[in-house]
């Protein structure tokens, strides 16, 4: 009986601790007092930091969470690419760096982007707009796509095809498709079209850098894209 007890007693604070959730958010927020007393922006990025102690212990889908509200993210638009602008913040958070070191980081984010839905860009109260282009910057990474299996990246390009043409029917700017085009045009980068995007020097370079383009090369890329979904199914 002794025993038992003793058991329960070692059990009981390991089971609580087991379910204990670590939870973190940023301490300073873009808007405060704190935030507009900062004298650089290199003040910004290390007051986002995640302790060490707390980093390591985050699911991965709350690290994903916590990305996708990365206060520093509008940086990308203050390089001359896409890729420019989001290889300078990744370097710069150590939750980015974390995130990609994730064994399951493709599987997460695939999960995450499978579950959103573009919103009306004219309904801001319910517009995630932003948050599925991050994402979607997030996944179209060539870390990510690497680990993907066929049947992941056949999943990825039908799903990053429809969310584009929901995004053409809600009349997004050309902008805001980019993320899904950049995506489509990574896959097809690592499968047997890489040849049909190597062909336009503008589609190549914008599968390189994510350099702006215009719909009609857009366009392109989607039709590509289905080419190759069709020759897949």
């Amino acid at each position: 009986m002794k025993k038992i007890i003793l058991l329960l007693l070692i059990a009981i604070p390991l089971i609580s601790f087991a379910q204990e959730k670590v939870t973190w958010d940023y301490p300073v927020k873009p808007g405060s007092e704190e935030w507009k007393s900062f004298q650089s922006s290199a003040e910004m990025v290390e007051s986002c930091q995640i302790p060490n102690d707390i980093l390591h212990t985050l699911s991965t889908d709350d690290l994903v969470n916590l990305c996708l509200r990365y206060p520093m993210f509008l940086d990308i638009h203050f390089a001359n690419n896409i890729q420019d602008g989001l290889d300078i913040i990744i370097s710069r958070f150590n939750g980015f760096v974390e995130l990609y070191k994730r064994i399951d980081c493709p599987e997460v984010l695939m999960d995450r982007y499978f579950k959103e839905t573009p919103g009306d860009v004219k309904e801001k109260k319910n517009n995630n707009t932003m948050t599925l282009f991050y994402l979607e910057l997030l996944i179209s990474q060539e870390q990510v796509i690497a680990q993907l299996d066929k049947s992941q990246r056949n999943k990825l390009f039908k799903e990053a095809l429809k969310k584009i043409n929901i995004k053409r029917a809600k009349k997004y700017s050309t902008y805001y498709e980019l993320g899904s085009a950049l995506i489509l045009s990574r896959l097809l980068n690592s499968s047997n079209m890489k040849n049909k995007i190597d062909s336009d020097m503008w589609l190549k370079q914008f599968n390189k850098r994510g350099m702006l383009i215009d719909s009609d090369k857009i366009s392109k890329i989607i039709n590509i894209a289905q080419e190759y979904v069709e020759k897949n199914e």
